[in-house]
């Protein structure tokens, strides 16, 4: 009988917060979770976008990918460092064009001995 009691003013406790909650409230949880989902997947997407163009830089015959620094933000990725000649720098800006999710370069490349 006690325990029916208990559960019985539980379960009126709970209603009671829950009713006690302001009606917006979960529209702006949900607002805030879907950003924070968007803002994630922007990072992760950044990261990924990196990894790509780095590899692939590494990979690449004529290409000192070691010497070629990649930053990405929001799809736009920029390259900084020091390249032998015009041919190495062009094929740099376009392995990063091409690679996935890039939706921009910034070719802050420049050409000497390094």
């Amino acid at each position: 009988m006690l325990k029916a009691i208990v559960v019985a003013i539980s379960t009126i406790g709970l209603t009671g917060l829950v009713a006690a909650a302001p009606a917006g409230a979960s529209a702006q949880v949900k607002e805030k979770t879907e950003q924070a989902v968007k803002k994630t997947g922007e990072v992760i997407t950044d990261t990924a976008i990196t990894t790509e163009v780095k590899t692939k830089l590494l990979a690449a015959k004529g290409v000192p990918g070691s010497k070629i620094e990649v930053d990405t933000t929001n799809g736009a990725v920029t390259l900084k460092g020091v390249v032998p000649t015009r041919a190495a720098r062009a094929k740099a800006v376009r392995i990063t064009r091409t690679s996935k999710g890039v939706k921009r370069v910034v070719d802050q490349l420049t050409i000497g001995n390094s």
